[in-house]
């Protein structure tokens, strides 16, 4: 009896490792920041059920504690389903910067899966220092030297510089840390801009989308 029982059991547990789970993540925000008013100010988290299902999905703190309830014992049908989280508690306060989970209740089989994408929250600009932006005056034909704009920079966590002209986006550089540079060569489209003055504007964005504080000069065309 004691082989038979255990046998069942085997044949049970070998049964449901077979069983293709009920749920699966699709998609998700890895890094947000509700402040920024930016396309990543909420964190989207798309699920995809098997079958219909009434469901709770929490959003829950390194210890498990529930930070904010998304949706509670609602019934959904099988498919894709997408869920925000505007990085605020059930009190509608600001969660500290941290990594929360998703947590998924599923009635049928009474199941919980507390899943393993992680979707951190930051709200601190990135530390942007601009060491040197030369020549002031670009040439529209000779040295190459004095026809480019050298603007050096560093910075203290991963983010991606932009360089603005009369406070239109002209280049972005490659996401990274540490000491850069950004170059401008006085052109938009492919076309030397007209000889004058024009206001230079340097900013970075980290991946959550928070920007740093930004730097403005001018440079001379001539």
């Amino acid at each position: 009896m004691l082989l038979a029982g255990t046998a069942a059991a085997f044949a049970v547990t070998e049964r449901l490792k077979l069983e293709p789970s009920p749920l699966s993540v699709s998609g998700f925000t890895p890094v947000f920041s509700p402040v920024c008013d930016c396309p990543t100010a909420k964190a989207q988290l798309e699920l995809r059920l098997r079958k219909a299902d009434r469901l709770t999905v929490e959003v829950v703190d390194r210890d498990g504690d529930v930070v904010r309830t998304l949706t509670r014992d609602r019934r959904v049908p099988g498919g894709r389903l997408v869920l925000e989280w505007n990085g605020r508690d059930d009190a509608g306060r600001l969660v500290p910067e941290a990594v929360y989970r998703p947590r998924v209740h599923l009635a049928r089989g009474d199941r919980t899966f507390r899943l393993l994408n992680p979707m951190r929250m930051d709200v601190t600009p990135p530390r942007l220092r601009l060491i040197s932006a030369k020549p002031r005056v670009l040439a529209r034909r000779g040295d190459y030297r004095q026809r480019r704009l050298v603007v050096s920079y560093r910075l203290g966590e991963q983010a991606r510089p932009f360089l603005f002209v009369n406070g239109i986006q002209r280049v972005r550089s490659k996401s990274g840390r540490g000491r850069g540079h950004i170059d401008w060569w006085g052109k938009v489209a492919g076309r030397h801009v007209p000889r004058g003055r024009y206001r230079i504007k340097l900013v970075a964005v980290d991946p959550a989308g928070n920007r740093s504080p930004q730097y403005t000069f001018s440079v001379r065309v001539r």
